[in-house]
């Protein structure tokens, strides 16, 4: 059966208190990494991917948690953002189709939503997954601050 946030909305709402505060980027994954295990615990998923602007979150069901930030597109390339998150979700699953990791999977991702941002329709910045990664690469990944780091495994 499939999990339903507004069939849990104390337990959702209590993860996301506080993240307003000095942290935001660290809060908001913490805050989105124990939303992830609510739905994992009340799902038969194997996965659960959270993805925001600042970054993206994987947690698994057997413990893999990755965390990675988003890409630093130039503020000049953005002309949209319509279909940027559909964008992602195409990334992650055409990186779950090929059995890539999870890490490799969050690259495509973020690439995927990046791309997709300098277009105002759905599909005027579709390009193959090798150049949203190579624009992606040459882009660079935002900076998160001090106190996250980039967790993997």
């Amino acid at each position: 059966m499939p999990v339903r946030i507004k069939d849990k909305p104390a337990e959702i709402e209590d993860v996301f208190r506080g993240w307003h505060a000095h942290d935001r980027v660290g809060l908001l994954i913490d805050a989105c990494e124990r939303a992830a295990r609510v739905v994992l615990e009340e799902g038969a998923m194997k996965l659960v991917v959270v993805h925001c602007p600042s970054s993206a979150l994987v947690l698994t069901r057997d413990g893999e948690r990755t965390v990675l930030p988003s890409i630093a597109i130039p503020e000049s390339e953005i002309m949209g953002a319509n279909g940027a998150g559909d964008a992602f979700a195409a990334g992650m699953l055409y990186g779950i189709h090929e059995s890539w990791s999870t890490e490799d999977s969050l690259r495509i991702d973020h690439g995927c939503a990046a791309v997709s941002l300098r277009s105002v329709s759905t599909t005027g910045a579709i390009v193959s997954w090798r150049e949203c990664l190579e624009l992606a690469q040459r882009w660079g990944s935002r900076a998160f601050p001090p106190s996250v780091s980039v967790v993997r495994g």
